[in-house]
């Protein structure tokens, strides 16, 4: 099975057996290894619009992200994997991805925040280093990975990562966060993609994960 679709059954298995009722506090915490979140994530651009979507993400130091929007009702619209210097960004309807260098260009554009891969990693993960004219506010329990809370903050731009539950993989996160595509995408560079204009990033969604 490809890195996507296990994440994505997670999500679907998390729907069905209503995970929202187990709570972290009832199990033990897991370690960075493995470890997979389910967020409500929230997007302010320059430009004034406000966008909402649910995001799978995985993160370990020092670089590596694997990170899926997904829709209302489950399906996975992009998957972005990040490593090693490298990112893919996979429109998942289109079955294209686009390969290329993970420069703070590419970050702002798919996220609102101009930091290097692994700045932005090590912010997610531990709070450090403190951006360059940004604010971070970040809230985790003690020995989590992922936080519980995350905004990035350089009015007008922002990203805010409100934690709806943690998972954990038991296998499969090898791959992740390698800067490589799902598997059957046709590949393309990424500087053939407009950042700008993805429709994936470019709808609101008020319902809960």
């Amino acid at each position: 099975m490809s890195p996507s679709r296990l994440l994505t059954t997670v999500l679907v298995l998390c729907t069905l057996t209503g995970c929202a009722g187990h709570r972290a506090s009832h199990r033990p915490t897991p370690t960075v290894e493995g470890q997979v979140g389910v967020y409500k994530a929230r997007l302010e651009r320059v430009e004034g619009r406000t966008v909402r979507f649910r995001l799978i993400l995985f993160a370990e130091l020092p670089d590596r992200l694997h990170g899926e929007v997904v829709s209302p009702v489950g399906s996975t619209l992009l998957v972005v994997d990040a490593g090693e210097g490298r990112i893919s960004v996979a429109r998942m309807r289109d079955r294209l991805a686009y390969v290329g260098q993970a420069s703070p260009d590419v970050i702002e554009g798919l996220l609102g925040v101009r930091l290097s891969l692994a700045d932005f990693v090590s912010t997610l993960l531990t709070g450090e280093p403190e951006a360059r004219g940004y604010r971070v506010v970040r809230t985790a329990p003690p020995g989590a990975a992922l936080p519980d809370q995350l905004e990035i903050i350089a009015a007008p731009n922002s990203l805010s990562l409100q934690l709806k539950r943690r998972r954990r993989l038991e296998s499969g996160t090898n791959q992740l966060g390698r800067g490589r595509p799902p598997d059957g995408m046709k590949v393309r560079d990424l500087a053939e993609l407009d950042l700008g204009a993805l429709p994936e990033l470019d709808h609101e969604d008020g319902q809960d994960p």
